[in-house]
Order: structure tokens, then sequence, then C-alpha cells
């Protein structure tokens, strides 16, 4: 019985050693070699959903699978299958945070990689346009800030006054780069007054640009309107056009000069009253109890007209000036 004591004292003394000593090697990764003891050598994978994330910014403490990751500047986000935010599926590959208390973040991500969902389609936008400001970790284009990082795939050399074409995606904070491809600086951007519609040639800004199949024309281009227009330089010098937008607010103010051919029946009661369709220099306009007419109108008699234009309507009189008196009939 003496001999037997000690040897029990022993044997709990090792068992209280072994249940005291770090569990690193629990959660880390199964290529690290459990015997190395420098906590910056231990890769920790993390796979759960985002539960709670910074917002307005990737960097700070993220909540991964009920584990709390510290991302900065150097970590890695792959979103290239889709945006990273709460409720999103990822992969956290790690470093154990030494020394950190109660409530602080217990590791810092080395990268995170967001795993496919079939909601990614819905929620990538494109934007095309002029690099308006250039950063280490966004841009500015057509006043839209969109961030980048090292897992966004870059095509072409990004600068200032750039023409890009960015596929994003609408992530909580804001938006999120997947591809940005530097287009032919032979594209050129300009706006102003559409001076003639022919075929295949348009004067907009007093310059000429061929207008095809291809050309992608958004609103109802008339000539007198206003029109944003992105070309192609072509090896020749002549500008193809690739977009027309009308850029004009309705209504639009338009105006001419023509001969009253029609009127409409005046009342017996009151036959100064004007309002209805009147038809000057060939073309009908609506004359409303707000337009001011000034002179006397008869037919026959030439008028400038000013009139409201509005989509789908017919051309409503501002102001209808009779130019001159109606002669006087022989005796």
């Amino acid at each position: 019985m003496r001999t037997t004591r000690p040897r029990l004292v022993i044997l709990l003394v090792l068992s209280v050693v072994v249940l005291a000593s770090p569990l690193h090697s629990v959660l880390a990764d199964a290529a690290t070699s459990p015997a190395s003891t420098d906590a910056e050598s231990v890769l920790v994978r993390i796979q759960g959903t985002i539960e709670s994330r910074p917002e307005g910014t990737p960097f700070g403490v993220w909540v991964v699978a009920e584990q709390a990751v510290l991302v900065t500047e150097g970590t890695r986000i792959d979103e290239s299958q889709g945006p990273a935010v709460v409720g999103a599926s990822v992969v956290v590959v790690a470093t154990p945070i030494d020394g950190t208390g109660a409530g602080e973040p217990a590791y810092e991500a080395v990268s995170i990689h967001v795993l496919p969902t079939a909601e990614v389609a819905s929620r990538v936008v494109v934007i095309r346009g002029r690099v308006a400001e250039l950063e280490a970790t966004y841009l500015v284009v057509n006043n839209l800030k969109v961030f980048y990082d090292r897992s966004t795939q870059i095509e072409g050399r990004l600068a200032l006054g750039a023409y890009v074409h960015i596929r994003a995606v609408r992530m909580s904070w804001g938006l999120k780069a997947l591809t940005i491809k530097v287009v032919d600086e032979r594209i050129v951007e300009f706006e102003g007054r559409i001076e003639r519609i022919g075929h295949p040639e348009w004067v907009i800004a007093g310059r000429r640009v061929k207008v095809t199949r291809q050309t992608e024309i958004i609103g109802r281009p008339e000539v007198g309107l206003s029109a944003k227009v992105r070309a192609r330089v072509e090896s020749n010098g002549e500008l193809l056009a690739l977009l027309i937008a009308v850029t004009n607010e309705w209504p639009v103010e338009v105006e001419w000069t023509g001969i009253i051919e029609r009127l409409p029946p005046q009342p017996s009661v009151e036959p100064t009253q004007w309002e209805g369709r009147w038809v000057v220099g060939g073309r009908a306009v609506m004359v409303t109890a707000e337009t001011e007419i000034r002179g006397r109108p008869r037919l026959g008699l030439p008028a400038h007209v000013v009139a409201l234009r509005y989509p789908w309507r017919p051309l409503v009189a501002k102001r209808i000036d009779v130019l001159s008196v109606a002669p006087v009939e022989p005796l």
C-alpha cells in the first residue's frame, strides 16, 4: 500500500497537466503541424454564415459561425461567387490572436471566400462610364462609388479619365466590383442639341455621328432636343454612335411661324373664345384658357406660335402672336 499511493499522485499530476495544455490544434487546419507553438503559423478554417459585419466598409470585426474575426486591409475577400453580406455562406481562413480579452476578436482573417448562391445574378449591376475619382480601394464612375480589392478582376490599366465597363454586386455597405474592364480610349462622350436626324448620319452638337441598328437609343429623339452621345472613333475618324440618350425634360418648348389655316368654331354668345384645335403653318396646336393670344386671329393671317410639346400628346399653345391685321375689303 505504501508503494501504490505515490504512483496515484504522479498519475493525477500528469492528468492535470494534460487537461491544462492549449487546445489550438482543435480548430487548426489539417495542413498545419500540431507541433507548432507559434500562433501566427496556425491557420484556422471557419465555415458558416456571416452573422454580422461592419456597414459601409469591409474592415472591422465580422462574426462568422459565432466566431469573432478581425478583417483588415490585408485580408483577401473573394466575392466572385456572390457578395459578402449578412446571411451569406463563407469559408474564412484566419490566424489566432494572442492576448485578446473578453468581447475582442479571437482571429484575424487571412482570406474570406464566399460560397456560390443562386441569388448572385439578381444582384449584379453593370456600370459604364469614365473614372472621375480613383483611390486604392474604390473608384467613382457616374457619381457612383464602387469598391474593389484583390479579388476584383481588372483588365487594362486603371487611370483617371479611363472609360470602364464594371460588373458589380450590391452589398449592404455599397457596390463591390467583380470585374473592371478598361475600354479602348477611342470611346468619346459629348452632349448637345440634335440638329439633324438622317440616314445613317445624325448631327448632334455640331458633330456628325453614324447611327446603326446596334446603336442604343433611349428616349424619343427629335430635332431641337438635347441628347447625350457615347461613340467610338473609327480608324477613318468617323464617329460610330454606341448610345444616344435624349436628356430633355418634358415639356419641350417649340415655336414656328405660319398661316392660320384653321380656327375652332366660334360660339354666338362669346365669339372671342378661341379654345380648341388650331392649324398654323400645317401644324395642329391646342389652344387653352391659359394661352396668351396677341392680336385678333383670322383665317389666312400669319401668326407666330410658341407651344409646349409633351410626350404622346398634341402641342399646347403657350402664346400666339397674330402678325398682321385683316385686309380691308373694297366697297
